[in-house]
């Protein structure tokens, strides 16, 4: 006679059963919190919460975690704890307000990552966190910026946002264009800085607003340059010292050369005899062919006298 008897119904399959409902139970009994445990706890101490100074020293899980059925949610039970967060969420400037009021369904534990061993972080923002519902956008190379490289020791709260300092490093003008960095440098590159020299006592216009910083700057020493044009544009051979250095009599930044001539001279350029001769559209090099202080008058008079013909 055939037996169509399930085997797991039988005497053998029942006592199995049994056998393993009981070794599942006492693993569960002895072994549970380790079977069921997403990882060590958070070690790191800090004020009293809670009577604990750190989430290692939580042993019940429903201290944080809730169940399915519960009306209430695990953010209610991190509050519970973290008052000080729950004022925060009623501010419109605090850290938590701005984000509970832009980001309304973010959960606590996706910045505030748990079960990852004693002494990881307790914040991860990266990918989570909007930096641009601040005061202090992150734009070029800020975006790529770690976190802990401006939050040091992961404080957030009161982090300054001048540029000295995070850059007081990187000043190789030793502060003495002060610390105001954006005024010549930018985010996106910060060697691809811009200097308006208007706001100096040597404004850059002409032919000055084209030449390189460093024709001027030489081994970039910025303060305590000449301004006196001989200071970059040596007394020429031709003028072989007569003007005094006074540059700017005849010259000027939008083109040095032609020069305008407006000193004493001692052979009027103008028909100021009545002669109906002028020397007024003669260059200087027509007279002065060498120097300033030697004329030659012969090219186009009898002698070299003046008043000759």
């Amino acid at each position: 006679m055939q037996n169509n008897r399930l085997g797991c119904l039988t005497g053998t399959g029942l006592f199995a059963a049994i056998v393993t409902i009981v070794a599942v139970v006492g693993m569960f009994f002895f072994n549970g919190s380790q079977m069921f445990s997403a990882g060590a706890l958070n070690g790191q101490t800090g004020d009293l919460i809670g009577g604990v100074n750190s989430h290692a020293q939580i042993t019940e899980c429903n201290a944080c975690h809730t169940a399915p059925w519960e009306n209430v949610k695990m953010a209610k039970r991190c509050m519970n704890c973290h008052q000080d967060v729950s004022a925060q969420l009623n501010s419109t400037s605090e850290l938590h307000g701005v984000i509970a009021r832009t980001s309304p369904n973010t959960s606590c534990r996706e910045c505030h990552p748990e079960h990852r061993g004693a002494f990881a972080s307790l914040t991860e923002l990266a990918g989570n966190f909007n930096h641009d519902q601040f005061t202090f956008p992150l734009v070029g190379k800020h975006v790529r910026v770690t976190c802990e490289k401006c939050h040091i020791n992961e404080v957030f709260k009161g982090t300054p946002s001048d540029c000295y300092s995070c850059h007081k490093q990187n000043d190789k003008h030793n502060g003495k264009f002060g610390t105001d960095c954006s005024s010549c440098h930018n985010a996106n590159s910060w060697s691809d800085a811009t200097f308006d020299h208007n706001r100096t006592n040597f404004p850059l216009n002409g032919g000055h607003a084209g030449v390189a910083c460093g024709q001027c700057h030489r081994n970039q020493v910025f303060t305590g340059l000449s301004t006196d044009c001989v200071s970059c544009h040596a007394d020429p051979a031709f003028h072989i010292g007569a003007f005094k250095q006074s540059c700017t009599e005849c010259h000027n930044s939008t083109a040095w050369s032609p020069a305008q001539f407006n000193l004493p001279h001692p052979e009027p350029r103008t028909d100021e005899g009545g002669s109906g001769i002028t020397h007024g559209n003669a260059t200087c090099r027509q007279c002065h062919p060498s120097t300033v202080r030697e004329a030659i008058c012969t090219d186009c008079h009898d002698s070299n006298n003046f008043g000759g013909n």
